[in-house]
């Protein structure tokens, strides 16, 4: 496959021409063969390592002939060849990303890796109109929102870094270069024997779609060449459980943490809060840079802010009035939906991510008001929150039915104690959803679940007639 043969045509959002036995007879041509070595340094592997995700691969591109190189990561048997250590499972996309700074050298480098975005693709199995099983099709949420916003991060990132030019011509290679690792990522993907094995049965009814959920990432590494000039080595992972998600079923609720400095008392009796020394890109929230993978770790730690049972960890700052502010996810946006009808999420400090602009469209449609002004942890405290959701491109919407606050334990502060972890206090619950997930079977429709509903529609999923999930809505294009 080579970027000279790619017509603008087929790098569209919905991917039909997986869907023709012509395109897909012509799937043979396609080199799937690993090349490790060329981007991807060996390592020993550890067969200890367990996979994140059941399916991976990875692709990059060769600059001598413009063609794309797959590596086969796992979920191809004894044809994977995961390039993996004791430290690093590079199923994951971000792992994948600390691996590739650890073996170029790059861990003190600006931005690590280089810049990156990650995208939802949706391998979508539905029946026509008259029962017959349908060509599954792939759905690619926002390629030209990712790509556009790749593109800022990485000019953001050469302003940071010494005698780093690159050419609006190179960054168009790069795009063209990224669409032919996107659409080849995809071919790997639909034509993985592990994929097809686990493809979800034939539905029973005609506008029921089922998916098959795959995490795609573009990376783009800086590297000074001879001329003088930055170029652009374009990268691209691809992730999946393989296990069918039925798109309309209603998500399960998570349990939030919030990062607050952890209070700590010192040998003088004196209490220190380390706000400075909690990760935060605050300062540059729109810049999408792989180190932030790293930096964030503390944050994902089990010990500290991300127990077993926790689906994320909210980022907070003190305003200049002393308030506490929730900012965002270390890997999604916060909502609130407020009694009185408005919904609110973060303008200042956080990134712009893509389901967060589709929602801001949906809160309208839905009934509600769209408000911009910060989420005081003060407004939970003084009940004005009716719910809380967080949303990201791998996830869309996905509500919260805790949120938990970390209080550091007196003996962690004593050196000869066994017992130093970090316990949990509650501090605001949404009584619908703290039961369980026996709000999955009511008829009653949240409000978070009506933008939802809204959100799916407008992405292109037509709603089951029969389906309580779906209902009031009217269609749009995506």
């Amino acid at each position: 496959l080579r970027l000279r043969y790619l017509s603008r045509k087929n790098l569209i959002t919905f991917a039909p021409f997986l869907a023709f036995p012509s395109f897909a007879n012509g799937l043979a041509s396609y080199s799937s063969k690993s090349t490790t070595g060329f981007w991807f340094p060996e390592a020993t592997p550890d067969p200890t390592m367990m996979a994140h995700y059941d399916w991976c691969c990875s692709a990059s591109i060769n600059p001598a002939t413009d063609s794309i190189h797959i590596h086969k990561v796992a979920g191809y048997g004894n044809d994977s060849e995961q390039s993996t250590s004791a430290t690093f499972d590079i199923t994951s996309n971000s792992q994948w990303m600390e691996f590739i700074e650890e073996t170029e050298d790059r861990v003190n480098v600006e931005g690590g890796a280089g810049a990156y975005d990650v995208m939802r693709c949706d391998l979508m199995y539905r029946l026509s109109e008259d029962h017959h099983p349908m060509e599954p099709v792939w759905k690619v949420w926002g390629e030209d929102f990712h790509l556009k916003r790749l593109t800022v991060s990485y000019r953001s990132l050469l302003q940071h870094m010494d005698d780093a030019t690159t050419s609006d011509a190179q960054v168009d290679k790069a795009l063209e270069s990224s669409r032919a690792v996107i659409r080849g990522l995809l071919m790997e993907a639909h034509s993985a024997d592990i994929m097809k094995s686990r493809a979800p049965p034939v539905e029973t009814k005609v506008n029921d779609v089922t998916i098959q959920l795959t995490k795609l990432t573009v990376l783009w590494t800086p590297k000074h060449n001879e001329k003088g000039d930055t170029d652009i080595i374009v990268r691209g992972h691809a992730c999946s459980s393989c296990k069918p998600v039925q798109i309309h079923k209603r998500p399960s609720p998570i349990v939030a943490t919030l990062a607050l400095p952890i209070e700590k008392t010192d040998n003088e009796s004196k209490t220190t809060k380390r706000e400075s020394a909690l990760p935060s890109r605050f300062r540059s929230p729109q810049n999408k840079v792989a180190s932030w993978c790293r930096l964030r770790k503390p944050l994902e730690d089990p010990d500290n802010y991300k127990p077993s049972g926790v689906g994320e960890v909210l980022m907070v700052r003190s305003a200049t009035s002393g308030e506490k502010v929730i900012l965002e996810g270390l890997t999604s946006n916060f909502f609130v939906i407020y009694k009185d009808g408005t919904v609110r999420t973060a303008e200042k400090g956080v990134l712009f991510g893509y389901v967060r602009h589709l929602v801001i469209d949906c809160v309208e449609r839905v009934g509600l008001r769209m408000e911009y002004s910060p989420i005081l942890m003060d407004d939970a405290t003084n009940g004005l929150w009716e719910s809380a959701f967080i949303t990201s491109s791998s996830r869309l919407i996905y509500p919260i039915s805790r949120i938990l606050i970390p209080e550091i334990s007196q003996d962690r502060n004593d050196k000869d104690s066994t017992d130093r972890g970090v316990s949990f206090r509650e501090f605001w619950t949404d009584p619908a959803l703290v039961d369980g997930e026996e709000y999955l079977n009511e008829p009653a429709m949240p409000q978070w679940l009506n933008i939802l509903n809204e959100l799916l529609i407008v992405g292109g999923y037509e709603a089951p007639g029969d389906s309580n999930m779906l209902k009031g809505s009217q269609s749009s294009k995506f």
